[in-house]
């Protein structure tokens, strides 16, 4: 029973991650289209404030709510009840003290992050969008921990489909009508959520008492770690936009560089559905219970079957990538030679994903904090020194350098230490090498020739792979859904032999 519910949930979580993107590319190509460079380049500046507001009013508390009412609602459902209402009303309240404090003084900081030109207006609704995204955050971990799968997936797929319907009638209204889509959709997602959590439990809601505040050092020490890792990271992202936002002309510099940073998501699609299925198992097998043989192997053909995926989809993305920003409209034409250092990053974040998950299960979770800080420190360094010359493009570049640095580290670490064979070495910089000179041959190669050989190349490089790792096809059949594994294993099995 419990195999069948995790399964069961693992498809509720796999539907909404595939049916939420294409709604937020969708409102992407919108917004950018109906705002133009310059007024969606202030429109992700916002954006990126509110994420990173939120993330530092929320104390990591989003987190600590899946973990304690997970943990304790369903052996205990009155001590589940108090954390879930010690830690909603403790983020409220700090939340509240400080989005009233920013907005009182933003006189005396805005300067410090958006150009002159942004209104009052764009700053209250970043502020208020913060706020909303901090509730949704808290209503998300609580869906999650109380295992309500089914509403946390209507719930993020109804917030998006908000956005993207407000977004086509407010956008007409510049960037304070696309913030204030933002601001009302998410407001709407909000009260759905809070009514499901009413109806299912009230008690949730119910105001913590002075003995139930006691909890709060058992909280804080959980969250902790999270916040720090927000603090540090987050706000670099934040800090990175607003520097090239204040250089001359900037903003439609951003403007560009966030859409090539929206879409290259793209690439993570179907990556991600494997990174969603192999972080259990992996978890599961590097455990004080697990078995390390199987361990290591399921490892080796994580990372392969990341490389099988990513690399070929890198190729096709990258190489039509100039005709997709069609759809952004002309304005947006240059920003494909944005979008081939960012893909690039993404996709090999993508293939190193396991690392992550690898460090987790061994406990190594502050030494991966520890080299985000550093990518983070890199990644300032090279905006501070890249942005003032080459503006967006070297951004993009910072982005793909401090990117790479990161996973090289971690490989190396990981090495090290023992989480992770050294065979495994070979694999991802092979992968790493694959992905640079797909990115360099975007660049170089004339539209004709990059477009003529996409599909060529792509069929290639998964058949080389395929034929010099036969285990893979049974991985990868195994992982295609029941009803077309029949005719995918004798494709693959036709491509091995």
């Amino acid at each position: 029973m419990l195999r069948q519910g995790i399964a069961k949930s693992s498809q509720w979580v796999f539907a909404g991650t595939v049916l939420s993107k294409p709604i937020q590319l969708f409102t992407n190509v919108i917004l950018a289209r109906l705002l133009g460079p310059d007024s969606y380049g202030v429109m992700g500046l916002a954006t990126s404030m509110a994420v990173t507001l939120a993330l530092i009013a929320s104390f990591g508390l989003g987190d600590a709510m899946t973990k304690f009412v997970a943990e304790h609602y369903q052996r205990d459902k009155e001590s589940g009840v108090r954390y879930a209402s010690v830690i909603l009303w403790s983020a409220l309240c700090f939340s509240s003290v400080l989005f009233f404090t920013l907005w009182a003084s933003q006189d005396r900081w805005r300067a410090l992050v958006f150009p002159p030109q942004v209104t009052r207006a764009t700053i209250d609704l970043c502020l208020c969008l913060a706020l909303m995204n901090l509730l949704f955050a808290l209503l998300a971990g609580a869906f999650a921990g109380l295992q309500l799968f089914r509403d946390l997936t209507i719930f993020n797929l109804l917030q998006a489909a908000a956005v993207a319907v407000l977004a086509t009638f407010l956008a007409f209204y510049s960037t304070e009508g696309a913030l204030l889509a933002y601001v009302v959709g998410a407001a709407a997602c909000i009260v759905w959520g809070v009514a499901k959590l009413l109806f299912y439990d009230r008690r949730l809601f119910r105001l913590p008492n002075l003995a139930d505040l006691a909890e709060l050092k058992t909280i804080i020490r959980f969250s902790l770690p999270i916040w720090v890792g927000c603090f540090f990271l987050s706000p670099v992202i934040t800090y990175t936009f607003a520097f090239l936002a204040r250089q001359p002309g900037g903003t439609r510099e951003l403007g560009m560089f966030s859409t090539a940073l929206g879409l290259r998501t793209i690439v993570t699609i179907l990556p991600g559905v494997v990174g969603l299925v192999i972080s259990p198992a992996l978890i599961q097998e590097a455990g004080a219970h697990g078995d390390f043989a199987a361990y290591e192997n399921l490892l080796k053909k994580s990372f392969l079957s990341l490389v099988f995926l990513t690399l070929p989809l890198l190729i096709i993305f990258l190489f039509f990538g100039d005709l997709l920003f069609l759809v952004y409209g002309r304005q947006f034409a240059s920003a494909f030679r944005l979008f081939a250092p960012l893909c690039g990053s993404v996709a090999i974040g993508a293939i190193g994903a396991p690392l992550i998950i690898a460090m987790t299960a061994k406990n190594k979770t502050w030494w991966s904090l520890g080299f985000g800080i550093l990518k983070s420190l890199v990644l300032v360094a090279l905006t501070l020194w890249w942005v003032p010359v080459h503006l967006s493009m070297g951004l993009a570049w910072a982005f793909f350098v401090s990117e790479i640095s990161f996973y090289l580290i971690a490989t190396e670490f990981c090495i090290g230490v023992g989480v992770m064979p050294a065979a495994i070495r070979q694999t991802f910089y092979t992968a790493c090498l694959g992905a640079g000179a797909i990115v360099l041959l975007a660049i170089s190669l004339p539209d004709v020739a990059r477009w003529a050989l996409a599909l060529p190349a792509s069929i290639l490089v998964g058949i080389l792979m395929v034929r010099g790792y036969p285990p893979l096809t049974a991985w990868l059949s195994d992982s295609i859904p029941y009803p077309l594994r029949p005719r995918a294993r004798s494709i693959l099995s036709f491509i091995s032999s």
